[in-house]
């Protein structure tokens, strides 16, 4: 039964749409892929170091509905993209991703000249971040079918719905 559950839940671009499987815009980001470890941590991470900075500016309530609607606006983005790509982005899709890479433009666009540790190393002015991400993430999916399982298509939702949260353009 938890594998139904989790095929109920996971986003299937024509399913949720088609079917009126409404929620899937929602509930996959509640949910990870238990064989990749490193999808949940970097995700933990992310919102770990930036995730504070934006709750203390924003407030508990107001982080958490972006979050909610971050999560929401990469589902939708990734249902639009995987019904006119499916060849290319209509697997299945699992994670915080989009949410996370939301929180990462958004510190990017809200407090541009923090400095971030990229790696842990390297001093980033947090404005660049957020595409320097965006550049990894490309260069991951250009790099072949082994990273078939990367969701570049949530990922970049998640910026857009960053920048439509903060800019307010609708």
């Amino acid at each position: 039964w938890a594998h139904d559950l989790y095929v109920a839940l996971s986003l299937d671009p024509s399913e949720a749409l088609f079917g009126f499987q409404f929620w899937q815009l929602l509930t996959y980001s509640a949910l990870h892929d238990i064989t990749s470890p490193s999808h949940i941590i970097f995700n933990l991470m992310g919102l770990f170091f930036l995730g504070p900075a934006l709750e203390q500016r924003w407030g508990g309530r107001d982080f958490f509905r972006f979050v909610v609607s971050s999560a929401l606006i990469a589902g939708l983005f990734s249902t639009f993209v995987g019904l006119m790509l499916p060849d290319l982005f209509g697997a299945k899709v699992v994670g915080v991703s989009g949410a996370i890479m939301a929180i990462l433009a958004a510190f990017s666009f809200v407090l541009p000249n923090a400095t971030i540790l990229l790696f842990f190393v390297i001093p980033v002015q947090a404005r660049w971040i957020v595409w320097i991400a965006v550049g990894i993430d490309v260069i991951f999916f250009l790099s072949g079918p082994q990273s078939s399982d990367l969701a570049i298509h949530t990922h970049l939702g998640g910026v857009l719905a960053a920048w439509l949260l903060i800019t307010g353009n609708w």
